[in-house]
């Protein structure tokens, strides 16, 4: 029963990466005939898993080299959170 549970989980999250991916692609191709200039983000930051975790994510992201995250870092991070009211 449990190795079938697995297998499903799998099967699920393969399904869920291969689709990501797709729409990625298909989407990044989008822009680029576009012309405008665009940003590739990992992430959408007004996703409602991300809204609820993003303070995990960005305390990992902020330690991967610049090389890795510069041009994206600053709109993974939250508009709540980097908006500063006085």
């Amino acid at each position: 029963m449990y190795s079938f549970i697995g297998l499903v989980f799998a099967a699920l999250l393969l399904v869920g990466t291969v689709q990501y991916v797709r729409v990625l692609s298909a989407n990044i191709a989008k822009a680029k005939q576009s012309g405008l200039p665009y940003t590739v983000t990992p992430v959408y930051g007004f996703n409602r898993l991300y809204l609820i975790t993003h303070r995990i994510w960005l305390r990992l992201l902020y330690k991967l080299p610049d090389s890795w995250t510069h041009p994206w870092i600053t709109y993974a991070d939250c508009p709540q959170t980097s908006v500063h009211i006085y």
